[in-house]
């Protein structure tokens, strides 16, 4: 299983790193509960390392030149075919939602727990005057690879395992997340 709790500078080239050492792999647990995001070039670098086509994301801007999509690129997919498992909740959140939504929409993985934040919206910071620091502006949404909008939306899983108010005397939502992967992947179904 691999725990990423954000996006921050170099996780991408980490997870590869990561991912060329392990022998024998049958597959892949992403665990992204409680990511809240990140650097959007590092989620897309690593929705990259499991995906060989198809668009990660779009940018829907407030004109038509501000449109923009991201597509995988083949040369840095290093497993594109392997079982892949992403487990999301309501934590799950932002970039982490890009990589969740673009690997469930182009096929690639499964994903299980509970429909996500959505907070799918591009934040530009412009300088202000002398005495101020800075103004936050949301510039556009990003939407998935099926065109839906991630903002206020989230992404919802394929196997829901919702959290229990009661967690003391049941399994908690990642441990039944893994049993189900790990008995799915030992009869042999994706």
């Amino acid at each position: 299983m691999i725990r990423l709790s954000h996006f921050n500078q170099g996780i991408a080239g980490r997870v590869a790193a990561l991912l060329k050492k392990q022998k024998d792999i049958k597959a892949v647990i992403l665990d992204l509960t409680n990511n809240p995001g990140g650097i959007f070039e590092e989620a897309l670098s690593v929705a990259n390392l499991f995906l060989e086509k198809g668009m990660i994301t779009s940018v829907e801007g407030r004109t038509a030149k501000d449109h923009q999509s991201f597509s995988a690129k083949p040369s840095k997919a290093l497993l594109p075919t392997l079982p892949l498992y992403i487990l999301v909740n309501k934590g799950t959140a932002s970039s982490a939602e890009i990589v969740a939504a673009a690997l469930k929409e182009n096929n690639r993985a499964t994903l299980v727990g509970e429909k996500t934040f959505g907070k799918g919206s591009v934040q530009t910071i412009l300088p202000v005057p002398p005495g101020y620091t800075a103004i936050q502006l949301t510039t556009g949404l990003y939407k998935t690879p099926k065109g839906h909008l991630l903002d206020q939306q989230g992404v919802s899983p394929h196997i829901i395992i919702a959290e229990s108010a009661e967690k003391s005397y049941q399994q908690t939502p990642k441990q039944a997340a893994i049993d189900l992967i790990l008995k799915k992947q030992s009869h042999g179904k994706n």
